[in-house]
């Protein structure tokens, strides 16, 4: 399955990339990541378009989305629900906000946890396991992609050493990135 999916991939350059990453240890001057993927999303003119497991943020990130939304920026995010992972606490944090993003005009997708059709998975250990999202990922206005390790929660944002790589001015990994 891995070389047929992989003979199907797009390949693509990014000229204008940038790694961030946190420092270990706890504080605000441990903390990179969260900050400029905060830049990055507040840049956003057209759409935002987030994939992560977890979807609880803080009043900062609430401001920028929500100043995104008034400014008729299209938002899309998909993230876990209950059925799709174990960390019940976030699914809990997530569910009672997400009526207001709806209502604010994002479009909210919830992984259902079900096996993806396109899968056939071998052992039977397999197919019964939890399916859920695992990665992380975001698009600005079909041109620039995020990807890297920030889970959109607390603890990415004030515990873990988080890292990710940006690539501005990609049209055709962008949209690869929303197409998959």
């Amino acid at each position: 399955i891995g070389a047929q999916e992989l003979s199907q991939e797009i390949a693509s350059v990014c000229t204008d990339t940038t790694f961030a990453a946190d420092f270990p240890g706890v504080g605000d001057d441990t903390r990179v990541l969260a900050r400029q993927l905060t830049e990055e999303v507040a840049m956003a003119k057209e759409s935002f378009y987030v994939q992560s497991p977890y979807f609880v943020i803080n009043k900062s990130g609430h401001a920028v989305l929500e100043k995104l939304l008034k400014d008729n920026v299209r938002m899309a995010i998909l993230t876990n629900s209950l059925y799709s992972t174990d960390a019940f606490y976030t699914v809990a944090a997530f569910y009672p906000r997400i009526n207001k993003w709806i209502r604010a005009g994002a479009e909210v997708s919830i992984y259902d946890g079900t096996v993806p059709h396109s899968l056939n998975p071998i052992f039977s250990e397999i197919r019964q396991a939890r399916w859920g999202i695992h990665s992380k990922a975001a698009v600005i206005d079909g041109r620039t992609t995020m990807i890297g390790t920030f889970n959109m929660d607390p603890r990415s944002e004030n515990l873990n050493a988080e890292m990710a790589i940006i690539c501005r001015d990609n049209k055709i990994f962008a949209q690869t990135m929303i197409e998959s």
